[in-house]
């Protein structure tokens, strides 16, 4: 609570910040999340070209053993020659017997994240990819593709770029609708090389377009089995989302009471992923408070939260709040936090209460309008967003409001609306919301 006072004049500023709704593309670097790796191996027709039809076997391989080295916003793919270097002598992956000085199977190895369709929101995923260099010879063909998939994997969809070469400039889209994962990254298919002779490389830089929910998706723990939040736990924790007694709604449970203390279960936001900066309309160098409404159902040890910081940039450590009372009833726990300097994304991450239950609602940002006195008037100011609405309310007793005029529709900018309240006792407070059309 900030309290000014001048004339008799006593307010209070509070705000809420609606963080679900609109949505908008946001274009994604390419980085480690390319973490997967996938290896087909078929074998050669007679002239050393691919015999599809004679499939030898497919599974998960590192991406290095794919030989693929991921970086920061660039990928740098090659043909694989592990299999004929670590295989002196094998017929298996080398010619003539396993003698001869060139690859003897057919490789299609590819690089790749997979998400599940909920990171769609929009259910569109545009990947765009360029090369700043390429040196693979003839007989080694890269393309990009999105691929969509099953629930269990069972069946998929795939489209592919046209092979890429020096100088292209791809753009794929891809409807997700349907599909419960989705998996783009880039493929690169020829014979096992030499690694006495590599056949080349492409360097590509990439970018996915993902239509990004700003703020913190499910932030009240309402879709079903707490969608688009990540549980992790060492040993002991259950977690549970029960569809109503919430604050309100449906809420999310970490019950440790029958762990040992020594281990740990969270939450991440995002289904685990960072969220962006400008998601947050925040920026890198501010400070800023997240809020996080919770109860006790059991136990002495209310949750906490941490805050991760990137690229790499550490974390808030964890942050176990002092109890509101004896922590039965919902309270809102405050978390100021100083993003780092350099800081482009953040992952949230809830806290389990040590050898306690304890129940989650309503993980946001906090901001705070401000409050200024001019003559006889009120100057109320806050921080807008394009592209959300934002409506002052007034009271005289802290329990019945009104809407203080219209609502206002945000630019990006400040916004302030003045009450001429002369020496009468009055609160404000500005409440955030986003259209229902977005």
């Amino acid at each position: 609570m900030k309290s000014v006072s001048k004339s008799l004049i006593s307010c209070l500023t509070t705000a809420i910040l609606g963080l679900s709704g609109a949505s908008q593309a946001t274009i994604v670097t390419v980085n480690a999340d390319l973490s997967n790796g996938y290896m087909a191996v078929f074998g050669l027709d007679g002239s050393g070209g691919p015999d599809y039809n004679n499939y030898q076997f497919g599974t998960q391989w590192g991406v290095s053993d794919v030989k693929s080295t991921v970086g920061a916003s660039s990928i740098v793919l090659e043909a694989n020659y592990n299999c004929y270097a670590n295989n002196p002598g094998d017929g298996y992956w080398r010619s003539d017997g396993g003698s001869g000085t060139t690859g003897n199977k057919w490789m299609v190895g590819s690089t790749y994240t997979d998400v599940p369709e909920s990171a769609f929101p929009d259910h569109s995923c545009n990947f765009k990819a360029s090369i700043s260099n390429y040196t693979f010879g003839a007989g080694y063909t890269v393309r990009a593709f999105i691929k969509g998939f099953a629930s269990d994997y069972s069946y998929n969809y795939q489209l592919f770029s046209d092979p890429l070469t020096a100088g292209s400039a791809i753009n794929l889209t891809f409807d997700t609708t349907g599909w419960g994962h989705i998996q783009y990254g880039f493929e690169v298919q020829g014979v096992n090389a030499n690694s006495a002779n590599s056949p080349g490389s492409a360097t590509v830089n990439a970018n996915v377009v993902v239509p990004t929910v700003y703020g913190i998706p499910n932030s009240g723990f309402e879709t079903a089995d707490g969608a688009q939040w990540a549980a992790d736990q060492a040993n002991g924790h259950t977690f549970s989302y029960p569809t109503s007694g919430g604050n309100p709604g449906g809420y999310a449970v970490i019950d440790g009471s029958a762990a040992s203390e020594t281990w740990y279960a969270v939450f991440v936001a995002n289904s685990g992923k960072q969220l962006s900066l400008e998601s947050l309309n925040l920026t890198a160098g501010q400070q800023a408070t997240f809020a996080l409404d919770m109860k006790l159902l059991s136990g002495a040890n209310i949750g906490g939260l941490k805050v991760e910081f990137y690229p790499d940039l550490g974390n808030t450590g964890n942050m176990y709040p002092a109890l509101t009372g004896d922590g039965s009833q919902w309270a809102t726990y405050s978390f100021p936090v100083t993003i780092p300097a350099g800081t482009t994304g953040i992952k949230l991450v809830p806290l389990w209460g040590p050898n306690s239950s304890v129940a989650f609602d309503n993980m946001r940002l906090a901001f705070a309008a401000t409050i200024a006195t001019s003559g006889s008037n009120a100057v109320v100011s806050w921080p807008s967003v394009t592209g959300r609405t934002y409506q002052v309310q007034k009271s005289t007793n802290l329990a019945d409001w009104s809407n203080l005029g219209s609502a206002v529709s945000g630019d990006g900018s400040t916004q302030s609306t003045t009450d001429p309240i002369g020496a009468t006792k009055a609160f404000f407070k500005v409440v955030e919301t986003t259209p229902a059309d977005q």
